[in-house]
C-alpha cells in the first residue's frame, strides 16, 4: 500500500545489542511542532526484558512455528523442547531438552537470575514431551523402532517427583510405531488419574509392492497413573470415523469431567482441522468408538502435504472449544500452495456439546502488506485468553531487510478482541508462555545464548506497545566496529580490547548529537522521534 512521501527530522538512538529485537528502534522525546512532526513525548518501557547471564546457550527464536512452506522450512509442528514453570516460591524452573545431552533443569530466581543446573541421566532414550501433573512429573521418551519389532520398546514414561526422583516407569511396545512422535506434537493432559498423550508416530509397512510406505497418522496412549501402566491406545490404521488422521501435522488435546477432546491437522484423511469427542478412560473401553467428529476448519487443496495452515492453541474455556491458528485464505485458487507465502491469524470457537462453530479472524492482511504471520501462542486467563504470535515486516523498498516482533491481543469468551491488538519487542519460541500468581505473561527466548526472559504485565501493555507513537523502525541502520573484538594472549596473561565503536546509516558516520534527516516511503509507520547516539 502506498503512503504519502514524509520527512522525519530525527536524532537518532541506537541501541547496539537488544537481545530479542531484530532491528534498533527509536525513542520520542519532545520536538517542536512542524509540518512534518508531532509531539510524542513518550520513551520506550523494556522493563519486561530480563536477560539471564546464566544457563545452557541454545537457539529456540521462533522454533514454535511452522508456516514457513514457502521456504522449504517445514509443514508440520515438532515437539517442544523447552518448558517454563513457576514455583511456589515464586523462583522459576526451566526444562530443556537437548537430542545429544539430554535433560537439563535450571533454577532462576524471581527475578529471573540464574541460580542452579541439573542434568538428568541421558541413555538412549531421546526426550520428547514433559508435563507437570497434580502429584508428579512426567517426561515422554522416545527410541526408533526400525526392525518394527512388537517386542522392541519405543515410548517409556517416566514418572518423577518434584525433586526429580523415579516413582516409576511405563514401558510401551507392540503399537504399530516405526517412529514415534514423527512429524507432529506431543500434548499430554491428566484427568481422573488418567494420563493422556495424544501425538503422531510413522507406522509399520505393510511389506507389499504396493505400498512400502510408512504412512504417519495421529495416535493416542492412555495410561494409569497410580500403576503406570498402558490402559488403552489408538495407535492402529483406521478411518475418520474413529477419529483417525492421516496425514496429522499437529494434536492438541483436552477434557472436561466425561470426554476428552482430540484436534488434528490434517492433509488428506481428512483435509482439515479435525476435532473428535471420546469419552473418557474407563475399563473395557473401545478406543474406535467416538461421539461426536468434526472438521471444524476446512484447508484448500487436494492433498498436498502442504495445508498453508499451522495451530498454535487448542483451549477449553466453559462450554467453548478455542482454536487458533493461521491461514492463507481458505478459499485460495493457487494449486501450489507452499508458494502462498501471506496468512492471517484465526480464532475457531466450537460449542463442545453440539459441535457448532464459527470462526473469526483476527487479522487482514494482504500480500500488499508483506507481513508474515507465524504460528500463534495462546494463554488462558480468568476472564479469556491472551493470543500471542511473532510478525515479520519486509522493508517495501529493500526486501534484504526484514523484522520481527511479537503482537498480543486479548480475546473474550466470546471470540471477539477485547480492546487493540499491541506489538512488542519479544521474539516467541516452542516455550509456551505460562501465566504466573501475579498475572503476568512469563516466557523465555535464546538466540545462541542463555535465555532472556519476557515479563509482560498485561495491564501495563499500552507502556510496552511498540506500536503508536514514539517508535520507528530503522530496519536500514547498521552498526560497524572499527576493529574486531579480541583477547591478547601475552606470557600466559589475556588482555581483552573493546575496540571503538563507529555507527553508520547508508554510508554516513553518524555524530553525536547532530540532527539528521530520513525519508520513508511505502512504509508503515510514519512519525517525528527523538533519542540519543549512545
Amino acid at each position: 500500500m502506498k503512503k504519502n512521501r514524509k520527512f522525519m527530522s530525527i536524532l537518532l538512538a541506537l541501541s547496539v545489542a537488544i537481545a530479542g529485537c531484530p532491528t534498533a528502534y527509536t525513542a520520542a522525546d519532545t520536538t517542536t511542532q512542524t509540518e512534518n512532526t508531532s509531539d510524542y513525548g513518550r520513551k520506550p518501557d523494556d522493563s519486561y526484558i530480563h536477560r539471564s547471564t546464566g544457563g545452557k546457550k541454545s537457539q529456540t527464536m521462533s522454533s514454535n512455528d511452522y508456516s514457513k512452506e514457502a521456504w522449504g522450512e517445514g509443514w508440520h509442528a515438532q515437539p517442544s523442547n523447552n518448558f517454563l514453570e513457576e514455583n511456589e516460591d515464586g523462583t522459576f524452573l526451566r526444562i530443556s531438552f537437548f537430542d545429544d545431552e539430554g535433560v537439563f533443569l535450571e533454577t532462576y530466581d524471581a527475578d529471573f537470575n540464574f541460580v542452579s543446573s541439573r542434568q538428568l541421566t541421558k541413555g538412549i532414550w531421546t526426550a520428547r514431551g514433559y508435563f507437570k501433573g497434580k502429584d508428579a512429573r512426567y517426561i515422554v521418551y522416545k527410541q526408533n523402532n526400525y526392525e518394527q519389532s512388537d517386542e522392541k520398546e519405543v515410548v517409556r514414561v517416566v514418572k518423577y517427583d518434584d525433586n526429580w526422583n523415579i516413582l516409576g516407569r511405563c514401558s510401551i511396545s507392540a503399537i504399530n510405531t516405526y517412529e514415534a512422535f514423527s512429524s507432529g506434537s506431543v500434548r499430554i493432559l491428566e484427568s481422573d488419574g488418567i494420563l493422556y498423550i495424544h501425538a503422531a508416530h510413522t507406522m509399520y509397512s505393510s511389506g507389499s509392492l504396493t505400498d512400502d510406505a510408512h504412512h504417519q497418522a495421529n495416535m493416542t496412549l492412555e495410561i494409569d497413573e497410580a500403576t503406570m501402566k498402558k490402559v488403552a491406545d489408538m495407535t492402529a490404521v483406521s478411518n475418520p470415523k474413529t477419529g483417525y488422521v492421516s496425514h496429522s501435522w499437529n494434536q492438541f488435546i483436552q477434557a472436561d469431567d466425561n470426554y476428552i477432546y482430540r484436534l488434528d491437522q490434517g492433509d488428506f484423511y481428512p483435509r482439515a482441522i479435525s476435532l473428535s469427542k471420546q469419552k473418557k478412560y474407563h475399563e473395557g473401553i473401545d478406543m474406535n468408538h467416538i461421539e461426536d467428529r468434526k472438521d471444524i476448519f476446512n484447508i484448500c487443496g487436494k492433498g498436498q502435504i502442504y495445508t498453508g495452515v499451522s495451530i498454535g492453541g487448542f483451549e477449553l474455556i466453559d462450554n467453548t472449544l478455542f482454536t487458533v491458528g493461521n491461514s492463507i485464505d481458505p478459499n485460495t485458487t493457487d494449486s501450489i500452495l507452499n508458494m502462498v507465502k501471506w496468512r492471517n491469524v484465526f480464532v475457531n470457537l466450537t460449542d463442545k456439546d453440539t459441535f457448532s462453530t464459527k470462526t473469526l479472524w483476527l487479522t487482514n492482511y494482504t500480500a500488499d502488506d508483506k507481513i508474515l504471520v507465524h504460528t500463534p501462542h495462546t494463554v488462558v486467563v480468568n476472564d479469556g485468553m491472551y493470543v500471542l504470535w511473532e510478525e515479520g515486516y519486509w522493508d517495501q523498498e529493500n526486501s534484504d531487510n526484514y523484522a520481527v516482533l511479537t503482537r498480543i491481543a486479548k480475546i473474550k469468551n466470546d471470540g471477539t478482541l477485547d480492546g487493540k491488538i499491541y506489538k512488542i519487542c519479544g521474539r516467541l519460541t516452542d516455550c509456551k508462555p505460562i501465566l504466573t500468581k501475579k498475572g503476568h505473561i512469563v516466557w523465555y527466548m535464546t538466540n545462541d545464548g542463555s535465555p532472556v526472559f519476557y515479563d509482560v504485565e498485561p495491564a501495563r501493555l499500552d507502556d510496552i506497545c511498540f506500536d503508536g507513537k514514539g517508535y520507528i523502525p530503522l530496519s536500514g541502520t547498521t552498526m560497524k566496529l572499527s576493529q574486531d573484538t579480541y583477547t591478547e594472549i601475552n606470557d600466559g596473561k589475556s588482555h581483552a580490547y573493546k575496540p571503538d565503536v563507529e555507527v553508520y546509516y547508508k554510508g554516513e558516520k553518524l555524530t553525536l548529537d547532530k540532527d539528521y534527516t530520513l525519508s520513508y516511503e511505502d512504509n508503515y509507520t510514519q512519525g517525528t522521534a527523538y533519542a540519543v547516539i549512545t
